[in-house]
C-alpha cells in the first residue's frame, strides 16, 4: 500500500487534535466509594486500609482519612464515638459526605476533652448525627473553615471561647437540626459566624454565651458576616451581655418566619443589632423575651427594619433605641413604634397561643387565637403577602408561607397574610362551647335525653355496649343492641358507657431511669388518664441539667395531653416554652380495656433519653 499522508489545514486544527490526544492520554477521576464504619472506638486513623478494602475495623478516622474526593460514609453501628484528647478531633481534609443513621441513633462525643470534627478548606456534608461535649477554643462542635452543610443533625453541650456548636469562617448551611445547651464564654453559643450562615428550620434552644469578664454574646449565634434565618425557633438562651437569640455585630442579617421566645440578656434578649449593622425582621414573633433593655430587640446604631411582625410582654419594654417599621406590626407598648399608621399597632396585645410544635412545622411557633388583631392584617405596602393589595417599588418577593409551611394568606375575610411567623387555618372565628341540655337520637328505637342536671337515659331493644360521644351540643348513636339505663354527666367531651364496670387496679408502668439523667414517675390521674412526670437529673456531664423536648415516637391505644387543650400523637414533638427541670403531661386512653403504651424521647442538656410509659387494661 501506499503511504497516506494527513495535512492538517490550520494551526487551529492541529491545536484541536493534540488537546483531543491530551484527554485521551488524562486518566479519568476515581469513582466515588462508600465507605461503612463498623465500629464505635476511636484510633489514631490506623484503620484507613480497612476502610477501603471493606475487610477488618473500621472507625470513623479511619474512614475520613481514607475518604477521597466525593465519598460518602456510612455506619453499621449506632450509639456513642467517644473522642480521646490523644486523638484529638476529627480532622476533614477532602470533600466529603458524613451520612449518620439519625441523631437518635449516632452520638460523636468529645467527652469535654477535644473539639469534634475540623473542616478545613474543603466541602463537608454531615446529615442524621448528634455532636455533642465538644470542648476547643473555637468551634467545640465543628469548626469550618471550608463549606459546611449540616442537615438532620444535633449539637448539645459542646463549649468553646468562640462558637459553642459550630464556628463559621466560611460557607455554612445548617437545615433542620437543633442546637442545645451549647456554651461560648465569649461569643456565640449555638453558633459564631464570620463567613455566609444560613440556617433554616431549626431551634436554638438553651444555648449561653459571655461571662462576667467579657463584653460580648448572642447565646444562639453571633453573626459579624452574612446570615440567613427562616423558619426557625430561638427559645430560653442567654447572653450576660448582648443579644440572648442573636448578636448582630457589624454583619448583615435577616431572619424571616421565625420566633423569639424566653431568652435573657442584659440588652436585646432576642435580637442586638449593633453598630453598623443590617438587620431586617419579617414575619417573625417576639414573645416573654428579658432584658434591662429591649427586651424583644435592641438596636445600637445600625439600621434595624420591622415588618409584618410581633413583639409582645417583655420585661422591660419590647424594643429600644431607634426601630424603623416598615409597616403592618403589632407590639404590647409603644417602644417599637408609637403611632398606628402604616399599618401598625401599638399599644395591642396579639393574643398569642401556646409555644408549640404546630404540623406540619417542624420548629416551635406562637399560635393565634381566633380574635388575634394579628388575623388578616397584613394591609399596608409593602406587604409581602401573595394576593394582597398591590405592592409598592420595590417590594420584595412575596413571603408564601409561615414558619410551619402552611400556605399565605388563608382566605377568610380576605386574601391577606396574618402578622407574625404564624398563618391561622380555617375560620377565625370563636368555637361555641357545649351547653348543660342535649338531645340525641339512636338507631332503632334508642332514644338519648339529658336534664339540667346532666342525666341521660338509654332505652333500646339491641344488644352490645352503647358508647357515645358528646362533644358541644352531642349525637349519641349506639352500635349493637341492649336492654338498660345508663346514667352519665356531661362534660365538653364525655363518653357514656351503660354497663358499669368494677374499679380496676391501677398499676400504670414505667421505665424508671432510662438513662442516669431521667426520672420517670406515673401515677394515675382520672379513669383513663395517667399523670406523667419527668425530671432531668444530673448525672456530671457537666451541661445544663434541663429539659428542653419531648419527642413522642409510636403511641399504642393513647395519646397525650399536654395541658394545651388538645391530644397529641404518634410523632409529635413538643418543645418547652422555656427550659425546666420537671415537665408533666398526661396519657391519655382511647379505647376501654385495650393496653397502652408511649414511646417517647426526652431531650435534656446532657443528651437525648429514650423511655416508655404506659399500662395494661386496667392500669389507669
Amino acid at each position: 500500500m501506499g503511504r497516506r499522508t494527513i495535512r492538517l489545514g490550520s494551526t487551529t486544527a492541529l491545536a484541536a487534535a493534540l488537546v483531543l490526544v491530551a484527554a485521551l492520554l488524562t486518566p479519568l477521576p476515581a469513582r466515588a466509594s462508600l465507605l461503612i464504619v463498623n465500629t464505635l472506638a476511636d484510633d489514631d486513623g490506623g484503620s484507613a486500609p480497612n476502610c477501603r478494602s471493606g475487610a477488618g475495623s473500621c472507625t470513623l478516622r479511619g474512614a475520613l482519612a481514607a475518604a477521597q474526593l466525593g465519598d460518602t460514609i456510612q455506619f453499621a453501628v449506632g450509639g456513642t464515638i467517644p473522642l480521646t484528647a490523644a486523638n484529638g478531633p476529627l480532622p476533614i481534609g477532602t470533600d466529603v459526605t458524613i451520612d449518620g443513621p439519625g441523631a437518635g441513633s449516632l452520638v460523636v462525643s468529645g467527652q469535654g476533652a477535644v473539639g469534634v470534627f475540623i473542616v478545613a478548606g474543603v466541602h463537608a456534608t454531615l446529615s442524621g448525627l448528634t455532636i455533642e461535649q465538644g470542648s476547643a477554643p473555637n468551634g467545640a462542635g465543628v469548626n469550618a473553615t471550608g463549606t459546611l452543610t449540616v442537615r438532620d443533625s444535633i449539637f448539645i453541650g459542646n463549649t468553646a471561647s468562640l462558637g459553642g456548636g459550630i464556628y463559621a469562617s466560611g460557607t455554612v448551611m445548617v437545615i433542620n437540626s437543633i442546637f442545645i445547651g451549647n456554651s461560648a464564654s465569649s461569643a456565640g453559643g449555638g453558633i459564631a459566624n464570620d463567613g455566609m450562615l444560613t440556617v433554616t428550620n431549626s431551634s436554638f434552644d438553651g444555648n449561653s454565651a459571655g461571662s462576667a469578664n467579657g463584653t460580648f454574646g448572642g447565646g444562639g449565634i453571633l453573626n459579624t458576616g452574612t446570615l440567613t434565618v427562616t423558619n426557625s425557633t430561638f427559645s430560653g438562651n442567654s447572653a450576660f451581655f448582648l443579644g440572648g437569640g442573636i448578636y448582630n455585630n457589624g454583619g448583615t442579617m435577616t431572619v424571616t418566619n421565625s420566633t423569639f421566645s424566653g431568652n435573657s440578656a442584659n440588652q436585646g434578649a432576642g435580637v442586638y443589632s449593633g453598630s453598623g449593622t443590617v438587620t431586617l425582621l419579617t414575619n417573625s414573633t417576639f414573645s416573654g423575651n428579658s432584658a434591662g433593655q429591649g427586651g424583644g430587640i435592641f438596636n445600637a446604631g445600625g439600621t434595624t427594619r420591622l415588618r409584618n411582625s410581633i413583639v409582645a410582654h417583655s420585661p422591660g419594654g419590647n424594643c429600644a433605641s431607634t426601630i424603623s417599621s416598615t409597616g403592618n406590626n403589632i407590639s404590647t407598648d409603644a417602644t417599637c413604634f408609637s403611632a398606628a399608621t402604616n399599618g401598625d399597632q401599638p399599644n395591642t396585645d396579639p393574643r398569642l397561643g401556646p409555644l408549640l410544635v404546630y404540623p406540619p412545622g417542624t420548629t416551635a411557633t406562637y399560635s393565634l387565637q381566633p380574635n388575634s388583631p394579628a388575623i388578616d392584617a397584613v394591609t399596608a405596602v409593602p406587604v409581602e403577602c401573595p394576593g394582597g393589595p398591590t405592592p409598592g417599588p420595590g417590594t420584595p418577593t412575596p413571603i408564601t408561607t409561615d414558619q410551619r409551611g402552611v400556605a399565605r394568606p388563608q382566605v377568610r375575610t380576605a386574601a391577606r397574610c396574618d402578622i407574625g411567623a404564624f398563618e391561622l387555618e380555617g375560620s377565625p372565628t370563636a368555637t361555641a362551647t357545649s351547653t348543660p341540655t342535649s338531645t340525641a337520637t339512636a338507631t332503632a328505637t334508642a332514644t338519648t335525653t339529658s336534664t339540667a342536671t346532666s342525666t341521660a337515659t338509654f332505652t333500646s331493644t339491641p344488644t352490645g355496649t352503647p358508647t357515645g360521644t358528646a362533644t358541644g351540643t352531642p349525637t349519641i348513636t349506639p352500635t349493637g343492641s341492649t336492654t338498660g339505663t345508663a346514667t352519665r354527666t356531661a362534660t365538653a367531651t364525655a363518653t357514656a358507657t351503660p354497663t358499669a364496670t368494677a374499679t380496676p387496679t391501677r398499676t400504670p408502668t414505667a421505665t424508671p431511669y432510662p438513662q442516669p439523667n431521667l426520672a420517670v414517675q406515673t401515677v394515675p390521674d382520672t379513669p383513663g388518664r395517667l399523670r406523667v412526670t419527668l425530671t432531668a437529673r444530673d448525672a456530671g456531664c457537666g451541661a445544663n441539667n434541663t429539659l428542653y423536648e419531648l419527642r413522642f415516637a409510636a403511641m399504642t391505644n393513647a395519646q397525650v395531653d399536654l395541658g394545651d387543650g388538645a391530644l397529641h400523637g404518634s410523632g409529635y414533638t413538643y418543645l418547652l416554652g422555656a427550659p425546666a427541670g420537671q415537665v408533666t403531661f398526661y396519657v391519655v386512653r382511647q379505647t376501654v380495656g385495650q393496653p397502652s403504651t408511649v414511646s417517647l424521647t426526652a431531650v435534656d442538656g446532657c443528651g437525648a433519653w429514650p423511655t416508655f410509659v404506659g399500662g395494661g387494661p386496667s392500669a389507669f
